[in-house]
């Protein structure tokens, strides 16, 4: 049977492998140019077309659909890296912080649709 980890004992996990800040460092700069690499041609594809105003909302929409898939990535690539296995349900830690991040900004299109600035 899976055993359910809360998020700070999966912290706490991660902190007794004792990695090297210069380590997490050079692993997090790696993790955010792969995945900035990945996702940087829709985004600047949805910021070019944001010219059309009749679109403006669908694209906001795009480009923090691709934001987020940044945030998941980098974070993704930077866990795996780092605990190389030996911490299980490293995901609770992606999903929960990327899921906060998309709902405010689906709030924020919200009301920036509500109030007419796209």
């Amino acid at each position: 049977m899976m055993e359910v980890k809360k998020i700070s004992e999966i912290n706490a996990e991660i902190k007794e492998l004792n990695v090297p800040r210069k380590e997490k460092a050079i692993k997090a700069l790696i993790s955010f140019i792969i995945s900035l690499a990945v996702v940087i041609g829709p985004i600047i594809l949805f910021v070019n077309l944001l010219i059309y105003r009749q679109y403006r909302g669908l694209l906001a929409l795009g480009i923090l659909a691709m934001t987020t898939i940044l945030m998941i990535m980098v974070q993704k690539i930077y866990y795996e890296s780092i605990v190389r296995k030996r911490v299980a349900n490293i995901n609770k830690l992606i999903i929960i912080p990327t899921m906060v991040v998309f709902v405010l900004g689906l709030a924020l299109i919200y009301l920036m649709a509500k109030v007419g600035t796209i």
